[in-house]
């Protein structure tokens, strides 16, 4: 008889502990599939499992009073998706897109690096108003891009890559492809409209999910306004930003988009009873309004059971 490997077995155990908790406590998410197909997962998030307390006529009831068309929320420790809609379809980003050029650039280059304003770094849409010859820190230029959601500041970043703007486009999505983003391509930096350059809401959590890894990118997502100054001190910007969400209980920031295109777009990270979830709406109306909606849906319907003693 052939012998089972550790992470056969591990499934095995995974499955057998969710069938017993369903037996005590109702239908489980379908993230515990998602573990059961990733054993590669810690063991240490399995000591708890979140479980959603709501009927299928209840979450529909729910899905139709938002206006976003997307919807994709995960509690972080799992990987485990606490409510969906339509995650898979691909739509336009808007600056979300930020998130992935921040990775890539904390991966590119070291945060004291100096890069000069250069000028194809200047574009359209919402920009912090940097001037051609200045030259920033990149942890600064970081700043920019995620609390005031400057398209220029991404130029920057973009431009300064060893291969040039086109290299960096490139290095973003063999980013995507690393993280398994198979319903996202990217065109451009900034998240401007773009032929080709579009998302999923499942690909954005698993984004966001990867960005929290970075201490100083978790922290710049929180911040409500900051100021940063070019190298020689003698230009500052004040950075307010754009986030509605930041200030409201357990939101720990994360990012905004909005676009013709895109319509309004917002990635939140939630803390809940020590629990982080990433809530990521795409094609809204009120994106802001969608999610206090379903934070207020996750406050009464979402708990977290522990498989086992520990």
């Amino acid at each position: 008889m052939k012998k089972l490997s550790f992470s056969q077995i591990a499934s095995i155990v995974i499955v057998v502990a969710a069938v017993a908790l369903w037996l005590q406590t109702g239908p489980i998410l379908p993230a515990i599939q998602i573990l059961y197909k990733n054993p590669d997962l810690e063991l240490k998030s399995l000591s708890v499992v979140p479980v959603v307390n709501a009927s299928n006529e209840e979450i529909e009831i729910l899905l139709n009073s938002l206006s976003s068309q997307n919807i994709y929320v995960m509690d972080v420790e799992s990987g485990s998706s606490l409510l969906t809609n339509n995650p898979d379809q691909t739509v336009y980003p808007a600056s979300t897109v930020k998130m992935i050029t921040a990775l890539v650039a904390t991966d590119q280059f070291n945060q004291d690096d100096v890069f000069e304003v250069k000028r194809e770094a200047f574009t359209n849409g919402n920009t912090v108003g940097l001037t051609m010859g200045e030259s920033f820190m990149v942890k600064d230029l970081l700043q920019a891009l995620l609390i005031a959601s400057g398209n220029d500041s991404a130029f920057v970043l973009a431009d300064n890559h060893p291969l040039g703007y086109e290299g960096f486009v490139m290095a973003m999505n063999s980013q995507a492809q690393e993280l398994h983003l198979q319903k996202s391509s990217f065109m451009n930096p900034s998240g401007l409209d773009a032929d080709d350059q579009y998302v999923s809401a499942h690909d954005l959590s698993i984004l966001a999910r990867e960005l929290i890894k970075n201490p100083f990118l978790k922290k710049t997502v929180s911040i409500k306004k900051t100021e940063i100054s070019d190298i020689m001190g003698e230009s500052s910007y004040i950075l307010e930003n754009t986030n509605q969400m930041l200030g409201q209980e357990g939101v720990q920031g994360m990012k905004t988009g909005t676009t013709p295109l895109a319509k309004e777009a917002l990635v939140t990270l939630l803390e809940r009873d020590r629990h982080q979830i990433i809530i990521s709406v795409l094609k809204s109306e009120h994106r802001y309004v969608d999610t206090m909606t379903i934070v207020d849906w996750i406050d009464q319907n979402v708990a977290y059971n522990e498989l086992a003693a520990k």
